[in-house]
């Protein structure tokens, strides 16, 4: 990986890109980044690059293009990754009512690229957000970890530089946005190398227009690289480990294979005795064209066809899957029916995914304190404030809805509704208003939950 003190010691910084992009891609990071967003839409490469083989007498290799090679790919990788992230940020970033302020600056789709930058990071291991201050109004753009290449500080391990870096198609350029301190600059890269394409432009700046031209006239520098990091993970790679990439390859290739000798049983299989001809590929030949078989005296051909152990092949399939979803400390929400639909018991399922999301919680938070701070800083403003994070409960509301009520001695009348599952948090002050205007109060003593008969 190049480093900020490579930076300062290099011929160029066309040199200096082309150096570090090609260090970052054979880095085993982003290969595995790759690797991961193929498994995310069910792009399994180790079972659709698989191929059937077969050994002759003589001990050659050849592909084996009689038998069947179906390709079969599970998208357990994606659900995962779906799961955590919307666990955790479905419900938005929620700030205290106090920071009306802030509120009232961010980008009106804050929440969503957030949601989007979580699924990158639980993918590729990191991603990267990059804030955009104009005037008081905090914009944000998501790179994905396989664009974005830190240049930290050797001693401090700071982000003093960065490269971001795409390409539209393979016989496209491959367009390079340099990100400095004190603003970005544009290159291209060819066959031909690194050229660049704009010069820096400061991150805050007027344009001023004149009769003749347009100008851009710098306001002031930032601190800091105005982009941040969100790691998936603790130790900052891809959710997709190699122990949990076998388990998927393995149920991959257990339920192609399972599909395989479905369609091979299909066919019959010749019992030759005493057969005359010259190989079994003449007995096939001549099966086919002449729909006769020769054999010597005391010859025999019998069909036979095989039976499938399914029952095995089942009992292997639903293994693997638990271990998949163990091994990724994911919810298989497949295993919460009957007595488990109880509050007690779902959350106890669920304990292997809070474990994994108080990690991610923790990165977020990080990533979103540091934006914050940065945000405050640069617009001038002293302003306290909370982030919370909301997940997404999986309940069962009328067992929590009782609970609530039971309790409702001890908490206010706005707290229970916001417990309430069945009523949005946006329509908590309407209900409040309506009951205060009606004049009429809730009896909670004798609240019941009565089922709907259906008819």
């Amino acid at each position: 990986m190049k480093t900020y003190q490579d930076l300062l010691f290099s011929e160029s910084k066309e040199q200096f890109i082309s150096d570090a992009i090609n260090d970052f891609k054979s880095s085993y990071a982003y290969r595995r980044a790759l690797l991961a967003q193929k498994y995310y839409f069910g792009e399994n490469p180790t079972i659709f690059n698989r191929m059937k083989w077969f050994w002759d007498s003589l001990g050659n290799k050849s592909q084996d293009t009689f038998k069947a090679n179906n390709h079969i790919a599970s998208e357990f990788f994606g659900k995962i990754i779906k799961q955590e992230n919307s666990y955790l940020f479905s419900n938005g970033v929620n700030l205290n009512d106090k920071n009306e302020e802030i509120k009232s600056n961010l980008d009106k789709n804050f929440d969503s690229k957030i949601f989007k930058a979580g699924g990158f990071a639980l993918v590729d291991g990191v991603s990267w957000l990059k804030v955009n201050i104009i005037n008081t109004k905090m914009n944000v753009e998501v790179f994905r970890g396989t664009e974005f290449i830190p240049i930290l500080d050797e001693r401090t391990g700071e982000i003093m530089a960065g490269i971001r870096f795409w390409q539209l198609e393979t016989d496209k350029p491959v367009w390079i946005e340099f990100y400095e301190i004190d603003g970005v600059e544009e290159y291209k890269m060819t066959s031909d190398g690194v050229e660049l394409y704009s010069t820096k432009k400061p991150y805050r700046f007027n344009i001023i227009k004149t009769m003749d031209e347009e100008t851009i006239e710098s306001i002031g520098e930032y601190s800091r690289i105005p982009i941040f990091p969100l790691y998936g993970t603790e130790n900052k790679s891809s959710v997709l480990t190699e122990a949990l990439q076998s388990k998927i390859d393995a149920y991959d290739l257990v339920a192609s294979d399972f599909i395989n000798n479905l369609e091979d049983s299909e066919e019959v299989y010749w019992v030759l005795k005493n057969y005359g001809g010259q190989n079994l590929d003449t007995f096939l030949r001549d099966f086919k064209k002449y729909k006769t078989i020769k054999v010597d005296e005391d010859g025999d051909a019998r069909p036979e066809t095989l039976e499938i152990p399914h029952e095995a092949r089942k009992i292997i399939l639903e293994t693997l899957k638990r271990d998949i979803f163990d091994s990724a400390m994911a919810l298989n929400t497949e295993e919460l029916t009957g007595s488990s639909l109880t509050t007690t018991a779902i959350k106890a399922n669920m304990m292997n995914l809070d474990l994994k999301t108080d990690i991610f919680e923790s990165n977020a938070l990080n990533c979103l304190n540091q934006m914050f701070e940065f945000y405050l800083e640069s617009t001038n403003q002293n302003i306290e404030y909370n982030i919370e994070l909301i997940r997404r409960g999986l309940v069962n509301d009328s067992e929590l809805i009782n609970d609530i009520y039971t309790f409702r001695e001890d908490i206010s009348r706005r707290e229970a509704l916001r417990l309430n599952p069945q009523i949005p948090n946006e329509r908590i002050e309407q209900i409040l208003k309506e009951i205060e205007e009606e004049g009429s109060n809730i009896d909670f003593e004798n609240f019941e939950i009565k089922e709907r008969v259906e008819e």
